[in-house]
């Protein structure tokens, strides 16, 4: 059965190790140019790592979904998301105020005063537990194709192309199939996805 990636997800992944709504905007180390995952030997399966070892994962994924996106364009992308939400159910009748519903929420999340980094604290405790019967052979394709496809999802949002006639439809063409390369890891390791435990 075709499963869908959620929109929490994507939030989740434009914002590891970046930013979110009022976070900092420092380009220096960010969107150089995209590199890859490499989570270790391919063989290892991830739920036999330690503590320590999924700490470094995790801090593996974030620093390559920071090739892909620099902070600032992780913020807007971010701000943007969050407004067209917000513009969703602000009760706008015609474009223009769904339009204008989504500017200011996108421009008063972007003028926030920055949050405190939550630094290593992201990857403090790893969501993925022992049950992950997935390699790192198989995840490292996976999480590099839902990440470049859900940046690129979130990058595309734009105030000024919302429509109150076709805002579910938006919502729903920014969600995506798995791609084939995660197929064992959402049987293996559906978290790992944001996927269901159960598949059919």
């Amino acid at each position: 059965m075709k499963r869908l990636i959620g929109m929490a997800a994507l939030l989740m992944i434009t914002s590891g190790g970046l930013v979110a709504c009022g976070g900092d905007n420092n380009d220096d180390n960010n969107g150089a140019g995209e590199g890859s995952i490499d989570l270790g030997a391919d063989a290892t399966v991830y739920g036999s790592l330690t503590a320590e070892e999924k700490k470094a994962s995790c801090e593996e994924i974030a620093d390559f979904n920071a090739t892909l996106i620099t902070e600032a364009e992780a913020k807007q992308a971010a701000c943007t998301f969050a407004a067209s939400f917000a513009a969703a159910f602000s009760g706008a009748s015609t474009d223009a105020e769904l339009q204008a519903a989504c500017v200011m929420s996108r421009d008063e999340c972007l003028a926030a005063p920055a949050m405190e980094s939550e630094g290593d604290d992201m990857c403090a405790t790893s969501e993925l537990d022992d049950t992950c019967t997935a390699t790192n052979g198989e995840l490292e394709p996976c999480l590099e194709d839902i990440a470049r496809i859900q940046i690129t999802a979130l990058k595309s949002i734009k105030c000024s192309d919302l429509k109150v006639d076709t805002m579910e439809d938006m919502m729903e063409e920014m969600e995506a199939s798995y791609p084939a390369s995660c197929s064992a890891v959402e049987q293996k390791c559906p978290a790992a996805i944001g996927a269901s435990a159960s598949t059919n």
